[in-house]
């Protein structure tokens, strides 16, 4: 479990304080599978840039959600994200990173592209799972803004294996 960008069992966290962004990331593992769900928190009242940062990641997840489908490039779904999110910006300042929870059961090698590792190019099929993984990656706004969750591709389009609910909560 990562609590705002913090995964460590030590109490190195301070108190959590009115007007924080957080996230709460949980993150499971088994038989080469991988599972993550995240939702953004606001405690109180959140900074101006965090509310545009929370509504941007939903609309962007949003997006994404309604355009995969068996056949779309894995490449395209960061850029779908983005155009929702962010129109007409030059430079992306959020980043969608989708992952492909059934990767490693496929064996297949990746590759180090200068600090990243990537897989060669793939197109969803029916019935993969992916994790719609879409944080905000600024600093500055008043914490950490990020949503993920998991769906499967359907013959049509997209489905939740879990209850979806809200996005962003404010507490």
């Amino acid at each position: 479990m990562t609590i705002d960008r913090v995964s460590s069992e030590l109490p190195t966290m301070d108190r959590i304080h009115d007007g924080q962004t957080l996230f709460l990331d949980g993150v499971g593992h088994v038989q080469n599978y991988h599972g993550d769900y995240a939702r953004t928190v606001f405690v109180g009242e959140p900074s101006a840039a965090a509310r545009r940062g929370g509504a941007a990641v939903t609309l962007g997840w949003q997006a994404i959600c309604e355009q995969l489908r068996p056949g779309l490039a894995f490449s395209e779904i960061a850029e779908i994200g983005q155009s929702r999110a962010a129109p007409g910006r030059g430079r992306r300042h959020r980043r969608f990173r989708p992952a492909q929870c059934r990767i490693d059961a496929f064996g297949r090698a990746g590759r180090e592209t200068g600090g990243f590792y990537v897989k060669d190019e793939l197109f969803l099929e029916k019935d993969m799972v992916l994790s719609v993984d879409c944080p905000v990656m600024e600093t500055g706004i008043g914490g950490s803004v990020h949503i993920e969750d998991l769906v499967v591709i359907t013959a049509d389009g997209v489905e939740p294996i879990h209850a979806v609910g809200d996005h962003v909560l404010t507490v």
